[in-house]
């Protein structure tokens, strides 16, 4: 068994994945918009390439 296979993780992110900004809330106050969203661990899975959710992480997207 290989030691380093705990230390490096096989990072291969697809960021060109945005479905979870479908599920976004948008609200707009003096001609300002803030759009969040929150990934669950497939999309956050999905999108950074690694599954950061397990580690207890849970990304927001916040434009």
């Amino acid at each position: 068994m290989n030691p380093f296979r705990w230390l490096v993780v096989n990072y291969q992110p697809s960021p060109e994945s945005r479905e979870f900004l479908q599920g976004a809330e948008v609200q707009e106050r003096d001609g300002i918009e803030v759009r969040v969203a929150v990934l669950d661990s497939k999309a956050s899975r999905k999108f950074f390439g690694v599954p950061i959710a397990r580690r207890g992480i849970q990304p927001v997207w916040v434009q």
